[in-house]
C-alpha cells in the first residue's frame, strides 16, 4: 500500500491481470478486471469500478418540487396518501457486456400501493412503463406487498450523457386499514440489485434467469436496505363515574380537520367458561386469576364481582368514513368503559358527548384534545391527554343523577 492506492514493483515486462476481490460485509462489491501490457514500465492506472447505492425517502408535503421535505420518518392518518421516493445514480457499466439494473421493494400490511402513480427518470429522461422499464406488483399472503422495478437495457445509459445522473422513482401509498398504530411504525423498504463482474456472461435479458440450478446465481451486488417508517395515533376515551368506576353505553363524537377513515374500537365481555377475563366490582376486567398467588400471596377476591364467572373479550372494530364537508365520527363505549378512535394524525381534535349512560348527566363541556408528531423522535405529544404508550388517553367522569324540571 502506497498514500492514495497501491503498489506492485519488480515485475517482468508481460501481461498481467488486476481483479478487485474485495468485500464490504454481507455486500458485494464490484469486480474490477484491468489487463496491463507492461511493455512499458511504471504504468499508473485509475480503478473506474462505481458502487451503486440507492437511497430511500418519504415526501412529507407530497409536492415533489424541493428536497427540503424529505424525511424517513412521518407521520399520516388513515386514508392519507404517502409519498415515496427512491434514487440511485447510474453507474460507470466498464466492461460490461449486460447491466443488471433492479430496484426491489416492500410494504408492511398498513400500505396500499396506489396504481399508476409511478414515475421514473434516468437523468432528465422520464421512462416509459414496460418499453423503459417493468414494474411487478405482488400482494403477499401476510398483506405486504412487494413493488420489483426493472430497468429494460440500462446499459444504454453507460454514456456521458448519463453517468453519474439520478435515477428516481416516485410512487404513492394509501395508509389503510390495517394499519399499525402507536409506537409501531407502518414501514417500507427498498434495496438495489446491480451487475457485479464485469467478466461473466449473465443469462437473461434485463434481470438474472436461473434456468439451471446447478449454475449457481450471478454475481449481483445488492445494496443495504434503507427503510422509512409511517406513524399514526389513537385518542382513547375511559369512561368512569365519580368513583373511578367504568361506565359502558356513553356515546361520543370526535370532530377535526385531519381525518379521512376513523377506526373505532370498543371492547365487549360475553361469559365463557373457557375465557381468561374475570369482572371486577369497579366494572373493570382482569386476565388475574382469583384463585391464583400474587408474589405467593392469595389474590385479594373482594375485588371480584364473581369468582366463578369467566368472559371472553371481543374486539368490534367499525371503519367510520368521513364525508366531503364532515370531519366528526361517532363511537360508543364498550363493556370495558373503553372507546378508541384509531388512525389519527397531528391536529385539533373536539370530543362531545352526544349521550350519558342510564341514570348519569351527560357533560356539559366540549374536550379539547391537540395532537403533535416530534420527526426527529417519531413521537406522538397530547395537549389534554396524557400519552399512554404513543396514545392519548383521556378520563371522563359522568356524576349521577337527573335534571329536575323547572317550576314556577
Amino acid at each position: 500500500a502506497v498514500t492514495g492506492g497501491y503498489q506492485f514493483s519488480n515485475l517482468d515486462l508481460g501481461y498481467y491481470a488486476i481483479v478487485d476481490t474485495t468485500t464490504t460485509g454481507e455486500y458485494v462489491k464490484p469486480v474490477t478486471a484491468i489487463v496491463l501490457d507492461t511493455v512499458t514500465p511504471n504504468v499508473e492506472i485509475e480503478v473506474k469500478a462505481d458502487k451503486p447505492s440507492i437511497d430511500k425517502n418519504i415526501d412529507k408535503d407530497n409536492d415533489l418540487d424541493t428536497n427540503n421535505d424529505r424525511v424517513d420518518a412521518s407521520q399520516a392518518a388513515i386514508g392519507d396518501t404517502v409519498t415515496y421516493v427512491l434514487e440511485s445514480k447510474v453507474p460507470e457499466m466498464i466492461g460490461y457486456k449486460k447491466y443488471f439494473f433492479i430496484m426491489k421493494d416492500h410494504m408492511s400490511e398498513g400500505l396500499t400501493y396506489d396504481d399508476d402513480s409511478m414515475i421514473v427518470t434516468v437523468g432528465d429522461k422520464t421512462l416509459v412503463a414496460d418499453v423503459d422499464y417493468t414494474l411487478t406488483k405482488t400482494e403477499n399472503a401476510d398483506g405486504t406487498t412487494d413493488l420489483k422495478i426493472v430497468f429494460i437495457n440500462f446499459l444504454q445509459y453507460n454514456t456521458d450523457e448519463y453517468i453519474g445522473k439520478p435515477v428516481v422513482v416516485t410512487y404513492t401509498a394509501t395508509l389503510d386499514e390495517d394499519a399499525v398504530l402507536y409506537t409501531d411504525p407502518n414501514t417500507n423498504e427498498v434495496y438495489l440489485e446491480y451487475s457485479a463482474n464485469p467478466s461473466v456472461e449473465y443469462n437473461g435479458e434485463d434481470e438474472p434467469d436461473y434456468e439451471d440450478e446447478d449454475q449457481g446465481k450471478e454475481p449481483l451486488g445488492v445494496t443495504p436496505v434503507v427503510t422509512v417508517e409511517t406513524f399514526t395515533t389513537a385518542i382513547e376515551l375511559i369512561k368512569t363515574d365519580a368513583m373511578g368506576n367504568r361506565l359502558q353505553g356513553a356515546q361520543f363524537t370526535l370532530s377535526g380537520e385531519a381525518m379521512n377513515i376513523v377506526r373505532v374500537t370498543k371492547s365487549t365481555f360475553v361469559a365463557d367458561d373457557n375465557g381468561e377475563y374475570w369482572l371486577l366490582t369497579d366494572g373493570s376486567y382482569t386476565t388475574t386469576d382469583p384463585n391464583g398467588t400474587i408474589e405467593g400471596e392469595p389474590v385479594d377476591t373482594s375485588k371480584y364481582a364473581d369468582v366463578n364467572q369467566k368472559y371472553t373479550k371481543n374486539v368490534t372494530v367499525a371503519l367510520e368514513q368521513t364525508n366531503a364537508g364532515t370531519v366528526s365520527v361517532n363511537g360508543e363505549v364498550g363493556e370495558d368503559g373503553v372507546l378508541r378512535f384509531e388512525g389519527l394524525k397531528a391536529g385539533t381534535y373536539t370530543i362531545t358527548e352526544l349521550k350519558a349512560p342510564d341514570g348519569y348527566n351527560i357533560l356539559d363541556d366540549e374536550l379539547t384534545i391537540t395532537v403533535s408528531f416530534d420527526e426527529e423522535n417519531c413521537t406522538f405529544d397530547f395537549a389534554g391527554a396524557v400519552n399512554n404508550d404513543g396514545v392519548g388517553r383521556i378520563t371522563v367522569v359522568n356524576q349521577i343523577g337527573s335534571e329536575l324540571p323547572s317550576t314556577g
